[in-house]
């Protein structure tokens, strides 16, 4: 993990290619056009404790959240299929058990398509996290947004987590 101005970027991020094979490090808080369809990359450090914070799927940094839906939106250029959604936890310090729920949001409303991420009581890579299975349809000049939930075991709150995220619209 490695610190750019107030983005962090992972050591580890997903492709572009159409197959969404785990590899080489992709540019983090942009998306890229594939193959007939869209691969958005967002980058984030956990936030409070047990509050619902939106965020477009190109976050990069901490400065971007919501805390009301509709307010980190993407406009979706042409109609794709959501095929999967998947995050890269890296916990850069004071580490602490946590779990981070992150959620796709089409329109302002919750979509089935969610991951729980679980870190662990050392600093470096977490396990990372897809939902391929419920994936939906979006159309054209429609919303995409991305929720996060943390809840952690005790309440100092003292680690400092990466998140990468992406989600492939194809």
């Amino acid at each position: 993990m490695s610190y750019n101005g107030n983005v962090y970027t992972a050591q580890q991020a997903m492709t572009t290619s159409t197959d969404a094979t785990p590899g080489t490090v992709a540019a983090i808080g942009y998306w890229s056009a594939v193959s007939g369809g869209y691969t958005w990359l967002g980058n984030t450090i956990n936030q409070s404790v047990n509050t619902l914070y939106f965020s477009a799927p190109t976050m990069a940094g901490s400065s971007g959240y919501a805390t009301t839906v509709g307010l980190g939106d993407i406009v979706v250029p042409t109609a794709c299929s959501v095929q999967s959604l998947t995050v890269y936890p890296y916990v850069i310090s004071g580490a602490e058990a946590e779990t981070l729920t992150v959620t796709v949001y089409y329109d302002d409303s919750p979509e089935l398509m969610s991951v729980s991420v679980p870190t662990t009581t050392s600093t470096g890579p977490g396990t990372t996290q897809t939902d391929n299975t419920h994936t939906f349809t979006v159309a054209a000049g429609h919303r995409l947004s991305l929720s996060f939930t943390e809840n952690v075991s005790d309440s100092s709150h003292s680690a400092t987590i990466g998140y990468s995220t992406v989600l492939i619209c194809q």
